[in-house]
């Protein structure tokens, strides 16, 4: 849970959401309710997994260049 709340904007997307359209964050929230422990940490390796390519396009893209000074 500390996760979740560390990672998104957890109170805006507990007010916004619908039924239809759920954050991944608040599926989480709900699976632990749940008690559904292996779907909640699938969720949660898939918002790391995407978290993860949106880091590395970034930096492929905009990261600062570095220079070999060997």
């Amino acid at each position: 849970m500390a996760f979740v709340q560390a990672v998104g904007e957890f109170p805006t997307s507990v007010l916004l959401y619908t039924l239809d359209n759920r954050p991944i964050s608040i599926e989480i929230m709900n699976q632990l309710r749940m008690f559904n422990i292996g779907q909640a940490s699938a969720y949660g390796m898939i918002q790391v997994g995407l978290i993860a390519i949106v880091m590395f396009i970034s930096y492929k893209f905009l990261g600062v260049k570095t220079e070999n000074t060997l």
